[in-house]
């Protein structure tokens, strides 16, 4: 699941930041470039893009594209808004991203959306014998609670902090043209910017700046969502995933033309809008504006969930839900016990990671399945058998009023007296306890001389106990 939220959250920071100016020599144009690019590292900047891609191969294969992005310290600091949509305005992707003092927000929304899609598409599909409409499942149905962004964590945070920042390194159309191509293809726009206009087969060196300026450059979740507005043939779509610049320089380029216009509207405004034809194949239309200074403060979110806890919910929902079609088909109950989980787990050779509550709502005691299925393939090969030399009530030797109590049907119960738990138990002929307490196991060796008895982990060696007889 890790693997495929790296998946989802690579859309992140679409966005890239260059412009130009209004004066009319290659000199100016050259020196407002450079200005433009610095805009990049300017502490407070809002950016607002339109692009609209047109994959003419495919009927109604078009994205509208909208970014929205404010920084306020750098890339220390920001909030950004991505929407992709169909030709009838209908959002087929969408995101919010907040970064700040060195953490990372994700809206849940549409993000869980995706992320339940996409586990049911591949992963629990099989086990799923009725239809589950993701549209109708709202964040609370899933998680509980009032949360709107998940706290992105660890490795998924690492890995997302460092495509963050490598971002801003992107050239994008920075320092593409030559002087020599300036010379021949620079002009003064309608408006009064600069213009670059480039035709034919000599638009073909500059498909790659392009496509970097767009952020399109290995950005598989954006090039797959052609996918989710048209019947796109599979190959189509493997190609353009595998090598977007590759397949757009294939192209027969005769007919082709790529026009830039960049200009400083004013002392703090830059605008640029870029269109890339190649007529049959694919149109790209850009509009951007740059703002430097001012802009919208970025808070922290106030409800967010951290992602470790957001995985574990959601493994905990996504089992209850496939244990109830479960228990419905074969029990005709919604009724289900430890026993007729497991073996319904192992029956379906069971590997999507989930992690156990103790069915109280509560998360504070959780167990993979993984390791439920070391300890049952231990016992499988085990002897065991319940130990009369245990039976009776043994109290802690720190402190009396913590006690074990074992019965002879292999139950027991143990803790404080205002505190206790029951449990199940067995043993074997060389000295191990294994003790079931709802979801968990714990694996001990256990020694008894006289009226004392010995605990020693061994799941976590060191921890020991000793109790006396009561």
């Amino acid at each position: 699941m890790r693997k495929l939220i790296i998946v989802i959250l690579s859309i992140l920071l679409f966005s890239n930041l260059v412009g130009c100016n209004s004066d009319t020599t290659i000199e100016d144009y050259l020196s407002l470039e450079a200005e433009f690019r610095g805009v990049r590292d300017e502490e407070q900047v809002s950016y607002l893009s339109h692009l609209i891609i047109d994959l003419y191969a495919e009927l109604d294969a078009v994205l509208f594209i909208v970014n929205a992005q404010v920084r306020q310290d750098g890339l220390d600091e920001l909030k950004e808004m991505l929407i992709i949509s169909d030709h009838d305005g209908k959002i087929v992707f969408h995101h919010d991203m907040i970064l700040m003092d060195n953490r990372i927000f994700i809206e849940l929304d549409f993000f869980m959306s995706e992320l339940l899609h996409s586990i049911f598409n591949n992963e629990v599909a099989s086990h799923m014998e009725g239809d589950i409409s993701m549209d109708e499942l709202s964040v609370e149905d899933v998680l509980g609670g009032g949360y709107a962004y998940v706290e992105l964590t660890g490795d998924v945070r690492d890995d997302f902090i460092d495509r963050v920042f490598n971002d801003k390194d992107r050239a994008g159309l920075y320092g593409a043209f030559s002087r020599r191509t300036l010379e021949n293809h620079l002009s003064i726009s309608e408006e009064g910017g600069f213009r670059i206009e480039i035709k034919g087969e000599d638009v073909k060196p500059y498909i790659f700046a392009v496509v970097d300026e767009l952020g399109l450059i290995d950005n598989q979740p954006i090039l797959d969502s052609f996918s989710r507005v048209a019947y796109v043939d599979d190959r189509l779509l493997d190609e353009l995933i595998d090598d977007f610049v590759g397949w757009l320089t294939s192209a027969n380029l005769e007919e082709a033309i790529l026009v830039i216009e960049r200009d400083k509207v004013e002392s703090d405004t830059f605008t640029q809008e870029i269109t890339l034809k190649i007529p049959g194949y694919i149109a790209f239309a850009y509009q951007s504006t740059i703002e430097v200074g001012g802009g919208t403060p970025v808070r922290i979110p106030s409800h967010y969930i951290e992602f470790n806890e957001f995985l574990s919910r959601l493994d905990v929902w996504l089992l209850g839900m496939m244990l109830s079609e479960h228990t419905a088909n074969e029990q005709d109950s919604d009724e289900f016990n430890f026993d007729d989980i497991l073996e319904f787990l192992l029956e379906e050779d069971f590997d999507f990671d989930v992690l156990f509550s103790d069915g109280t709502g509560g998360l504070e005691d959780m167990v993979h399945i993984d390791e439920i299925r070391a300890y049952l393939d231990l016992l499988d090969g085990l002897e065991t058998t319940i130990s009369l030399d245990l039976i009776g009530e043994w109290a802690w030797v720190y402190n009396d009023d913590y006690t074990y109590y074992f019965r002879t049907d292999g139950t027991g119960r143990r803790g404080f007296s205002n505190q206790m738990e029951n449990f199940e138990w067995m043993t074997t002929s060389d000295g191990q306890l294994f003790i079931q307490i709802g979801w968990r196991i714990e694996h001990w060796a256990y020694e008894i001389d006289n009226n004392s008895f010995t605990i020693n982990s061994l799941q976590a060696p060191g921890i020991t106990f000793s109790y006396t007889r009561n």
